[in-house]
């Protein structure tokens, strides 16, 4: 069962808002690039690019870590 009009155009309302809200928080994809955090990687950071790029399961165990530290950091 649907509900009135009035009840679908506020989910619609929500909706749009939400989807607004996440375009202007991470509308830019290089936001949330791991690779791209100096804090992560690099000179000063905790991961170097070797560990990221590794083929083998390491690597991708590193890579797994570097975005979950992303995440956290953006919170």
């Amino acid at each position: 069962m649907t509900g009135s009009d009035g009840d679908i155009k506020d989910q619609m309302d929500c909706a749009y808002v939400k989807r607004a809200d996440l375009t202007e928080r991470f509308g830019d994809p290089t936001a949330l690039d791991r690779a791209l955090d100096t804090e992560i990687l690099c000179n000063g950071g905790i991961l170097t690019n070797a560990e990221l790029n590794a083929g083998n399961r390491e690597g991708r165990e590193f890579r797994k870590t570097a975005s979950v530290m992303k995440l956290v950091q953006n919170g």
